[in-house]
């Protein structure tokens, strides 16, 4: 693998970059993001090649995609009727450019009834008061999981969202798409997923969730 990716690089498929210090993913030591480097992977017997993007971040998911916050443990609500924040990620200032992307994957188990249940995605401000990039309504499906992909278009403050969920009854996949969401990217925001119920005798239960970024 290792002389594969040295070659590549040699051929210039593998595109350069400056040299700078990064932080290092868990059970990586610190190393510097230069011309070329490989390095090993927290995964035993695979190596990428260190890349940084323009804020000093390592890149090393060979789609483009990092890793910007993950979550395995679960926070639910139940006893209210008013929708409720159960996660909150930071996203730092410049960390996308004007065709950048976030993707949110998120892991739910629900009350199975024919009441809704409401699943959102926020973007902007903090809390409730930011702007909706997925928003599901769930009935009788559970366990559930949901996928959105948040994308620059072509300008640090506009964007469009997809996302995809099963529906009720019948568990087939809703798509939905969002063209209209306008957070100013240069600044630092925070991503909010948020639940919320009809019947206060009812559960939602984010289970965990993981925060990828393009930039």
């Amino acid at each position: 693998m290792k002389k594969l990716l040295l070659a590549l690089a040699a051929f210039g498929f593998i595109t350069s970059v400056s040299a700078q210090t990064v932080p290092a993913p868990t059970g990586v030591a610190a190393m510097v993001c230069a011309n070329n480097t490989v390095v090993p992977s927290p995964i035993s017997g695979q190596f990428f090649f260190v890349q940084c993007d323009s804020s000093g971040r390592l890149i090393t998911n060979g789609s483009g995609f990092s890793l910007l916050a993950k979550s395995g443990t679960s926070a639910s609500i139940t006893g209210t009727v008013t929708e409720t924040p159960l996660a909150t990620i930071a996203i730092p200032a410049n960390l996308l450019g004007a065709n950048g992307q976030i993707r949110i994957n998120a892991y739910w188990t629900i009350t199975n009834s024919g009441n809704n249940k409401t699943l959102r995605v926020r973007m902007g401000g903090g809390g409730i008061t930011g702007q909706v990039e997925f928003a599901g309504t769930m009935t009788t499906v559970t366990p559930i999981w949901s996928n959105t992909l948040i994308a620059n278009s072509n300008a640090v403050n506009t964007q469009f969202s997809v996302s995809e969920a099963p529906r009720g009854v019948d568990g087939l996949i809703v798509v939905g798409f969002n063209g209209a969401t306008t957070v100013d990217m240069t600044a630092a925001q925070s991503l909010v997923i948020t639940a919320q119920l009809v019947n206060v005798g009812e559960t939602i239960t984010l289970n965990g969730f993981s925060v990828e970024y393009a930039p």
